[in-house]
């Protein structure tokens, strides 16, 4: 195991540690937010890589906010997602809220979910790899971390920052990587017509109007995604 991954994956450990180890109350999410980007840049610095990872990540037509965004060379690569520790990182177990953020965001091609302890790494809602860093995260800091949760959490992030995209080699495989992206369009169009006066509920006024006149909204929001995005 390098020394110098080690180091960082018991200084970020350690960081966790003093931001829950504190009587200030504070959302849980957020004491993750700067340890995560510290361990994202500086172990992407020691694979030889320009890493930029920034907080409250927007991705156009998800209808949600993954909470960290990271671009590896100038090129946008994936998100991670921060749950309060205790969590989990296991997105297809999550209810509630937590459920319908994970049906949004199971369309990205890359993405990692965290609650600081447990790590699972996903493409288009695939698990591709899962490990523990530290089940006493919180209480032990650095002293949790083991060499071999170490070389788990490099070889996750080596992977997540190598991520390049697919290049489909025949027309279903183009299909396949479409559809996801056809489908965040589809939403963020509904979400455009809910808004009275908007360019997109006059086109579909005009499109009712020369094309389909009994087309109700979603068959417009389809219509007009396939359109796009193909």
């Amino acid at each position: 195991m390098d020394p110098i991954l080690l180091a960082a994956a018991r200084a970020f450990a350690a960081k966790v540690k003093a931001n829950f180890d504190t009587p200030v109350r504070a959302q849980p999410e957020d004491q993750l937010k700067a340890p995560v980007v510290e361990i994202i840049e500086g172990c992407g610095g020691l694979f030889g890589r320009t890493v930029e990872a920034r907080t409250e990540a927007h991705v156009e037509g998800l209808g949600g906010r993954p909470d960290v965004g990271v671009a590896v060379d100038r090129l946008l690569t994936g998100y991670v997602e921060l749950k309060a520790p205790g969590k989990g990182a296991r997105a297809e177990r999550l209810t509630g809220a937590d459920h319908e953020q994970w049906l949004k965001f199971q369309r990205i091609p890359n993405l990692i979910y965290t609650d600081g302890s447990e790590w699972s790494l996903y493409r288009t809602g695939a698990l591709v790899q899962r490990f523990t860093l530290a089940s006493r995260l919180m209480q032990d800091g650095a002293k949790a971390i083991t060499p071999q949760s170490a070389e788990q959490l490099e070889s996750m992030l080596r992977n997540f920052m190598s991520w390049n995209p697919i290049v489909p080699t025949s027309p279903k495989a183009l299909a396949e990587v479409l559809a996801p992206l056809c489908h965040l369009v589809r939403q963020d169009v509904l979400a455009a017509l809910a808004r009275p006066e908007s360019a997109l509920e006059q086109l579909a006024k005009d499109w009712r109007m020369f094309l389909f006149p009994d087309a109700d909204d979603a068959q417009f929001a389809d219509a007009y995604a396939q359109t796009v995005t193909y």
